[in-house]
């Protein structure tokens, strides 16, 4: 079985090392595909706070088995596909965004699973969502299709799934970053007004709130106590693992 990594990039610094570090291992090669400017379909003239420099230096010192590749794209769906140009000869795709780290234990499984799937697209039953530290998260019934089985045809996404935990650090990285996001995020139209600055920022363990998400009322509802010390090496050797609030 032939697996190639891939990550779309636009920034993402903070956790990058670690993403890359934690599919490493189980990937015969890693794609870093960057996108100089947003490639979302929203842009507020916004410089990003991370350059391509920064990032480059970050993806090819984490992993000998990182290739490069900068491009701009007009859509998310073009940055995202683009990775077919390099998939000759590989059964898999395994696409990580640079905020999520999956958990070394499950992946030989997840990827046996997906290789004998029938469908193409698979979704990942799994998501850990981490709010504002590493001792909170939020968990939803989303499987985002994160492996694709390129020995099968298919159009669109399918129902197939397997177990993977894949831990996601959207909700705690720094405040730049969180504020640029969703400044070029495809999701920008729909964040609550007010979210980060009263709901992401408003909320400390004391004060405890409900309603998490930052799009919708029904997908998150308060942050569950989570016990860090069950996390791979690669996150407990991260600067974050014992911040309080990011």
């Amino acid at each position: 079985m032939q697996v190639i990594g891939y990550i779309p990039l636009h920034y993402g610094a903070e956790y990058l090392e670690s993403c890359i570090k934690s599919m490493a291992d189980f990937v015969d090669k890693i794609i870093v595909i960057y996108a100089p400017n947003p490639s979302q379909g929203f842009n507020r003239g916004e410089t990003c706070p991370e350059t391509e420099k920064e990032l480059r230096d970050i993806a090819l010192g984490s992993s000998n088995k990182v290739n490069w590749c900068s491009l701009n794209f007009c859509t998310e769906g073009e940055h995202r596909n683009y990775i077919y140009q390099f998939t000759d000869g590989y059964d898999l795709v395994f696409t990580l965004d640079a905020d999520e780290i999956v958990e070394p234990l499950d992946v030989e499984k997840a990827f046996r699973m997906a290789c004998d799937n029938e469908n193409r697209y698979i979704g990942i039953s799994g998501f850990v969502h981490f709010w504002r530290s590493f001792n909170h998260i939020c968990t939803d019934g989303y499987m985002p299709v994160r492996i694709t089985n390129l020995k099968r045809s298919g159009q669109g996404q399918s129902d197939s799934t397997v177990s993977l935990r894949i831990y996601h650090f959207s909700c705690a990285q720094s405040e730049k970053i969180i504020r640029y996001k969703w400044g070029v995020s495809g999701h920008s139209p729909e964040l609550r007004p007010g979210w980060i600055d009263y709901v992401l920022y408003g909320w400390t363990p004391e004060n405890d709130m409900n309603l998490l998400h930052p799009v919708s009322l029904d997908i998150w509802g308060r942050a569950e106590p989570f016990d860090k010390n069950t996390l791979p090496d690669i996150l407990k050797n991260h600067p974050n693992f014992n911040t309080k609030l990011i």
